[in-house]
C-alpha cells in the first residue's frame, strides 16, 4: 500500500548501544587529568575506545598513561625537585597543568572525529560527574603508590651515611651514626679508605653485618682481620659478620668473626 511509511530495519545491537553510551569530552578529560594526573587521562580515554568497540586501542591508551606517570615520577626522584619551576608545589602545580591541558588537546586529536560523529547519531558527549570521580580515584591510587613507595625506599636503600675522606659508610637497620662514624674512622686512620670506597653497615637479628664491595674472596685472611678490629673498636667485641660481594653480583662470601 502506498500510503504506508517505508520499512526501516533496526540497527544492529552493537550500534545501538554504541549510540546509547555517554563518551567523555576532551574536557571531561581535562579535569580528570588535572584531579589525577595523566593515569586519569588515560583512562578515560580509553574508556571512549572501549564504547566505540575499540579494546586493542583502550588498553594501549591505559598501558602508555601508565608509563608517561612513571617517567614523569622518574624523571623527578633522578633530576631532583630542583628542576621543578619556581617551589616544588608550584612545580607540581605546572606539571599537572600542563599535563592536563595536553591531555586533553591530544584526546581532541585522537577522538575528535569520533565524539562528533557519535553526537550526530545521537549520543552523549560529557560526563563531568563521572570524570570527577575518576580523577579523585586515580589521584587517592597514584598518592598511595607513592606513599608506599616512600615507606619502602629506606628499607630498599643503602641507609643514613657519614663520610671521612673519600670512604663513606651507610648504615641502617639498628646501626647508630655513632658506630658508623667509629667504623669510619678507624679504616681512614689504617688507610683503608682509598681502598674500599664504600662500606654499609646493619643488623640482621641483632648481629651487625659489614658489607664491603668487593668480588675478592678471604683467601689470606684480611677480611677476618679487618672485621675483627671493627668487632673491636666499634661494637665492644661482640661477633660480627663480614659480608664480601658486589651490587650486580651480590653476596658470594659471608665470614663470621668472633672477636674474642
Amino acid at each position: 500500500m502506498s500510503g504506508l511509511p517505508p520499512r526501516t530495519d533496526p540497527a544492529p545491537r552493537g550500534e545501538q548501544s554504541v549510540a546509547e553510551s555517554t563518551l567523555f569530552s576532551s574536557r571531561d578529560i581535562l579535569v580528570a587529568t588535572l584531579l589525577g594526573s595523566v593515569l586519569a587521562g588515560s583512562v578515560l580515554l580509553g574508556l571512549n575506545y572501549l564504547a566505540l568497540r575499540r579494546q586493542s586501542a583502550a588498553l594501549l591508551s591505559i598501558i602508555l598513561g601508565t608509563c608517561a606517570l612513571a617517567a614523569v615520577v622518574v624523571a623527578v626522584i633522578v633530576l631532583g625537585v630542583d628542576v621543578l619551576p619556581g617551589s616544588p608545589l608550584w612545580g607540581g602545580l605546572f606539571i599537572a597543568a600542563g599535563t592536563a591541558v595536553a591531555m586533553s588537546a591530544l584526546a581532541g586529536a585522537l577522538q575528535g572525529r569520533a565524539l562528533s560523529a557519535h553526537q550526530e547519531t545521537g549520543g552523549r558527549v560529557g560526563a563531568s560527574g563521572r570524570s570527577v570521580v575518576i580523577g579523585a580515584v586515580a589521584l587517592v591510587t597514584v598518592g598511595g603508590a607513592l606513599f608506599i613507595a616512600l615507606a619502602l625506599a629506606p628499607a630498599l636503600g643503602p641507609g643514613d651515611s657519614v663520610q671521612v675522606g673519600n670512604l663513606t659508610v651507610y648504615y641502617k637497620n639498628g646501626i647508630t651514626e655513632s658506630e658508623a662514624h667509629r667504623t669510619a674512622d678507624l679504616l681512614h686512620e689504617h688507610g683503608l679508605g682509598d681502598k674500599l670506597v664504600e662500606i654499609r653497615l646493619r643488623r640482621v637479628d641483632g648481629t651487625p653485618h659489614i658489607r664491603l664491595n668487593t668480588d675478592a674472596r678471604d683467601t689470606g685472611g684480611a677480611f677476618r682481620s679487618l672485621g675483627r678490629a671493627i668487632a673491636l673498636h666499634t661494637f665492644d667485641g661482640v661477633p660480627v659478620v663480614v659480608d664480601l660481594g658486589t651490587e650486580e653480583r651480590g653476596i658470594h662470601e659471608s665470614i663470621e668473626v668472633d672477636a674474642k
